[in-house]
C-alpha cells in the first residue's frame, strides 16, 4: 500500500474525530533497542478519541479540559471540549502520518480523566519503564542514585538492570498504581536480547495518567529532577520543549522496525499567560521503520502538538 494510499483512508468522520492507525509497508531497518523489547504492527483500524473518568466518582465525569477560552485550564467542562481536544490532537496526528506514514498515539491527563487518541497502539514501553523503576529503586536503596541518574539521563541500560535487581518486582508496580496506572510490569523474557521490563505494555494514556500523578508519588523528587535533565542527543520529540520533564524509550520490533516512546509532564502558557504543566505521552512508528525517522516524526508530532496543548487539562494529582 501506498504512503498516499495509506493517508487517504485515516480521516475524520463526521463531527466526530476517528483515528486511523496506519500500517507501514516499507521494510525498516534491524538493529538494537534503548532497552526492553517491542511490540508488532498494527493492522488498519478507527476508533473515536476516549475520554477516560473514574468509574467510582461519577461526579469526575465532566472534570477533563478547560472550555475554550476560559483561562481556567483544568475547569470542569463537557463531554463535548474532551472531543474538541481529541479531534485537535488527532489533525496534529493525522498531518504526521502524511507526512511519514506509520501510526502514532497521544495521551494527555489529569488527576481526573484521560483522553486517548490512537491509544490502541500495544507497543512496550521500552526505557520509558525505567521511571517507575528507579522511583522503586531509590525509596528502598537511597544509596543507588547514581545508577538512577544515568538510567534517566542517558538511558543506561546496565545501571537499570542494576536498579531492577534491587528491588522486587512489586515494588515497581506498586509505584505504577499509586501514580493511577496499574500495570503489572513484565517479568519474563520473551526476547533474550531485550530486558523483560522493558517489555511491559503501557498504552500512552496510562503513561499520561501515571506522568499526571509524578509529583504525588512519595520519592519521585530525584527522578523528576533527573527527567528534567535528559542528555542532549535524547532530547527529540517532548525534549523539544524548554523544561519538559520526560523520559523517552526506543526500539524495534520483531521485524526490525522502530517505535519511539516518550511521557512526562511539559510545561505550558494558556492564552491568558497562566502557567501550568501538563501531563502526556506520545508513541510514533514510522513507515520507514528508522529511528532516524522515528525521532523526526516525534519533533513533527511535538511541534504540531504546541499550539493544541493550551487547551489541555492541568496535571493533577
Amino acid at each position: 500500500m501506498s504512503r498516499t494510499a495509506m493517508t487517504r483512508r485515516a480521516g475524520l468522520t463526521a463531527a466526530v474525530t476517528a483515528v486511523a492507525l496506519l500500517t507501514g509497508c516499507t521494510i525498516g531497518e534491524p538493529g538494537k533497542g534503548d532497552n526492553g523489547a517491542s511490540g508488532s504492527a498494527q493492522s488498519e483500524e478507527a476508533g473515536q478519541p476516549q475520554v477516560y473518568v473514574d468509574p467510582n466518582d461519577p461526579e469526575k465525569k465532566k472534570k477533563y479540559a478547560p472550555p475554550k477560552g476560559s483561562g481556567e485550564p483544568g475547569a470542569a467542562v463537557t463531554d463535548d471540549n474532551a472531543k474538541s481536544l481529541g479531534a485537535s490532537i488527532n489533525q496534529a496526528i493525522q498531518e504526521v502520518v502524511a507526512q511519514y506514514g506509520g501510526q502514532a498515539a497521544v495521551g494527555i491527563a489529569n488527576g481526573d480523566g484521560a483522553i486517548s487518541v490512537g491509544d490502541a497502539l500495544d507497543f512496550p514501553a521500552w526505557s520509558t519503564i525505567k521511571v517507575p523503576i528507579a522511583i522503586a529503586a531509590l525509596r528502598s536503596n537511597p544509596n543507588m542514585s547514581a545508577q538512577a541518574a544515568s538510567a534517566i539521563q542517558v538511558s543506561d541500560n546496565e545501571a537499570a538492570k542494576a536498579l531492577w535487581a534491587s528491588i522486587d518486582p512489586a515494588e515497581a508496580d506498586k509505584v505504577l498504581a499509586e501514580g493511577n496506572s496499574p500495570v503489572q510490569i513484565q517479568r519474563e523474557v520473551t526476547r533474550p536480547e531485550f530486558t523483560p521490563f522493558g517489555q511491559t505494555i503501557w498504552k500512552p494514556t496510562d503513561q499520561a495518567k501515571f506522568a499526571s500523578n509524578l509529583k504525588c508519588i512519595a520519592g519521585s523528587e530525584e527522578v523528576l529532577g533527573y527527567m528534567g535533565q535528559i542528555a542532549a542527543d535524547q532530547r527529540y520529540g517532548l525534549g523539544q520543549i524548554e523544561g519538559a520533564r520526560f523520559k523517552g524509550g526506543w526500539g524495534p520490533t520483531p521485524d526490525g522496525k522502530y517505535v519511539v516512546r516518550q511521557f512526562g509532564l511539559v510545561p505550558v502558557q494558556s492564552a491568558d499567560g497562566k502557567n501550568f504543566d501538563v501531563a502526556i505521552a506520545i508513541t510514533v512508528f514510522p513507515a520507514s521503520g528508522t529511528y532516524q525517522d522515528g525521532q523526526a516524526m516525534a519533533n513533527a508530532l511535538v511541534e504540531k502538538l504546541r499550539p493544541v496543548l493550551k487547551d489541555a487539562p492541568i496535571a493533577r494529582c
